[in-house]
């Protein structure tokens, strides 16, 4: 099956919400010294993993969305490639904002949460019953 046809409504259902969502994680980013709501050992981390596994359900909806057949594994390692890549920028970004640090490991949860969100936007979609 070829890719759905491109239109205005398709774009605001799924597209732009994870525009607008990749837009807030750089905004937060760019926050200066920004610290966590609530802080105890290992927190960012797992800021971090929450944080991406709302953009992988988002990134692997426009995905699905483009392909509706495709296949899970193929269509969920692309949303978590997609995802990691817009992490590796994240990360890269905050090592130019004063008082902010950048890291790997940010990355990795990052990478995590994301790949998360995927197995769940996608045992969601499989679990659902077919629209008629």
């Amino acid at each position: 099956m070829g890719l759905q046809e491109w239109s205005s409504s398709s774009f605001l259902r799924y597209w732009l919400p994870a525009l607008i969502y990749v837009a807030v994680i750089f905004t937060i980013s760019a926050q200066p010294g920004l610290r966590a709501p609530l802080e105890f050992r290992n927190s960012d981390k797992l800021y971090h993993l929450l944080e991406y596994l709302l953009l992988g359900v988002l990134i692997a909806r426009v995905l699905a969305n483009l392909r509706p057949a495709a296949r899970p594994l193929p269509a969920g390692l692309m949303a978590v490639a997609i995802a990691a890549l817009i992490a590796t920028s994240d990360e890269l970004f905050q090592s130019t904002v004063a008082r902010r640090q950048s890291s790997v490991y940010d990355g990795v949860a990052d990478t995590l949460g994301a790949a998360l969100g995927v197995l769940i936007f996608w045992y969601w979609r499989a679990r659902r019953p077919e629209r008629g």
